[in-house]
């Protein structure tokens, strides 16, 4: 097994492997995961993290959006629902 410092930086190739697991859709997801909760590179943990807490961010604003937008559309129904044909 490949013995290695979890402190030493990533190299170009470790990162390049990254970023393609990343874009795997269901493997990607679990890997962020593994990478921020477990042990391993600091850099990459680093970085797991850092995504997980931007992607609990945007999360929540597009549930706040979704709210603000649900009630527009509601307030726009209830107007139209209000006006009477000629």
């Amino acid at each position: 097994m490949y013995n290695y410092d979890k402190d030493e930086p990533l190299s170009v190739i470790g990162w390049i492997g990254t970023i393609l697991l990343l874009m795997i859709p269901i493997v990607g997801m679990v890997m962020i995961f593994v990478w921020g909760l477990g042990e391993g590179n600091q850099s990459r943990k680093n970085f797991a993290i850092a995504s997980l807490i931007v992607s609990l961010l945007l999360f929540a604003l597009f549930i706040v959006a979704m709210i603000f937008n649900g009630d527009i559309i509601m307030t726009v129904f209830n107007q139209i629902k209000g006006l009477t044909p000629y």
